[in-house]
């Protein structure tokens, strides 16, 4: 389970507001227009921002008291990598 409590994210022009509650079992999308905060709500729950007011949870523990070992555990499928030409082994 997922659940986004008041999260806050302050920036010049622009305040991610966000409450959300996704629960087990669930395909949940997160859709909206451009700027509104999308990929800011997911890199706040993946831990790659830090944000400036609320609680995330998942699965009932709160991701301040995540340790290493526990954001191994978490992923997320994106429609577009970021990667650029041709990558290689």
């Amino acid at each position: 389970m997922l659940k986004m409590t008041s999260v806050k994210k302050n920036y010049k022009d622009f305040t991610l507001d966000c409450t959300l509650e996704i629960k087990p079992g669930y395909v949940t999308g997160l859709v909206g227009r451009n700027g509104a905060g999308k990929t800011t709500a997911f890199k706040s729950v993946l831990g790659l921002i830090s944000v400036d007011g609320g609680e995330i949870e998942i699965f009932g523990k709160k991701l301040s008291d995540f340790k290493s070992k526990d954001k191994e555990k978490i992923g997320v499928l994106l429609s577009d990598s970021g990667f650029s030409g041709e990558l290689k082994v």
